[in-house]
């Protein structure tokens, strides 16, 4: 124990902790986890924490099976802030988040959120939590045996930011599958960044005026929450930017399939007045930038719905995020998102008119053809002017087939 305090103290410089990187020590102090000396015990957790600040002690920390020995450490009140702190350290590196999957962390994570008896979660627990809620099997876990009930329930009663974030990780979660299971059947909805213009094209020809259409299988687990969702949304604007933000982005991973049955975004639009409540978020000088790009991004949302395209196009939130796109230009990703939110809106035939003849849109969308820094902001320009170019050529098409009519009856009449 003596020597395990010394190092501790010892540990907190740069060159002795170089010193006990080239003498091993990581595995000699991980056969004391666990033992039955619960002081010494204690010793090696505090120095295994110094020693976790550095990348290559946590790769050995990993190796030498850290992880399991720490989680079952969990089950022990005396060892469960240190645990935890270890934990979060470990599940930093993105290759050890699945290894979590594989031991009870997310059960004893679980239940120790839930059940924790004040309204402010330990910072160390739900920064673990908000960590492996990054991993996909991890997200599944959390939302099993009513998981995501459990956890939106907390969020609504104390309001707390951070395990809002973990919800707006499993959001992701469940987005990224949804999208996994259209593109399977070729109706892909893929934001930027997330796959390749082929599976946007997919996504553009897979577009249905029916959400219903688009449901199939089993409910969705956001169905029960939604209405809360967008309720506790318009109530964050007034309580919390931060809370405010989250839940804008849980909100802008939904798709059609989340939604209640026989509710589509644009009975939700006009219920909750929402064209008229982010409108006001994106007065200028109103909201931060990370505000305003998630708002972009549930505006592309809400457009992948053909009824709630209908509803945006009509209403002047598209110019607001078009000057929005031209006062930030040099934004990449809010450039980004707005090209995508355009791409959703002129794949219809009622709300391309809109977009291209009523604002400036078109002018803006140009514009990106130029940007050399960001290959995708060229791409989805690219796509959306081809629609366009698309479009014009079959009512050029169109209005000389009528006019050939025209000149052909009028011969035969004078013929007559």
């Amino acid at each position: 124990i003596l020597s395990v305090n010394f190092l501790k103290k010892l540990s907190i410089f740069e060159e002795n902790k170089n010193r006990m990187v080239e003498a091993g020590v990581v595995p000699k102090l991980v056969k004391f986890i666990p033992c039955s000396n619960k002081a010494l015990m204690q010793s090696v957790c505090r120095l295994l924490l110094n020693l976790s600040f550095d990348g290559n002690l946590r790769d050995q920390m990993v190796k030498s099976s850290l992880i399991p020995k720490m989680v079952d450490l969990l089950k022990h009140a005396p060892f469960r802030q240190i645990s935890l702190k270890i934990l979060y350290h470990l599940s930093m590196d993105d290759r050890c988040k699945s290894m979590f999957t594989y031991t009870d962390s997310i059960p004893i994570t679980m239940q120790l959120l839930v059940n924790f008896p004040n309204s402010k979660i330990p910072i160390e627990l739900v920064a673990l939590t908000i960590n492996l809620s990054h991993n996909a099997r991890n997200a599944e876990l959390l939302c099993k045996d009513g998981g995501l009930k459990k956890l939106f329930h907390r969020v609504l009663r104390y309001r707390d930011v951070l395990l809002m974030k973990v919800l707006r990780n499993v959001s992701q979660y469940t987005y990224d599958k949804t999208c996994d299971a259209d593109n399977a059947s070729s109706k892909a909805r893929v934001r930027p960044g997330e796959g390749n213009k082929d599976r946007r094209r997919k996504d553009r020809e897979g577009k249905t005026g029916d959400a219903g259409d688009r449901r199939r299988g089993k409910p969705s687990l956001w169905a029960p929450y939604v209405n809360d969702l967008f309720k506790l949304c318009k109530q964050a604007a007034t309580e919390n930017a931060d809370l405010l933000l989250e839940a804008l982005g849980t909100m802008a991973n939904l798709t059609a399939n989340d939604l209640p049955p026989g509710v589509t975004f644009a009975d939700l639009i006009v219920k909750f007045q929402m064209v008229e409540f982010l409108q006001r978020q994106l007065v200028p000088g109103m909201s931060q930038d990370d505000i305003v790009l998630v708002i972009i991004q549930l505006v592309g949302a809400f457009a992948t719905e053909h009824e709630a395209a209908r509803v945006l196009v009509g209403s002047p939130i598209i110019k607001s995020i078009n000057d929005v796109m031209r006062a930030k230009r040099d934004d990449d990703e809010i450039a980004l998102q707005t090209l995508w939110a355009f791409l959703q809106i002129v794949s219809y035939d009622d709300t391309y008119e809109s977009l291209v003849y009523d604002t400036n849109a078109i002018d803006t969308v140009c514009s990106c053809l130029g940007n050399r820094r960001n290959n995708e902001v060229r791409a989805v320009a690219e796509e959306i002017l081809v629609i366009v170019m698309d479009r014009d050529r079959v009512e050029v098409e169109v209005d000389m087939d009528d006019s050939d009519d025209d000149e052909f009856g009028s011969e035969r009449s004078d013929s007559e």
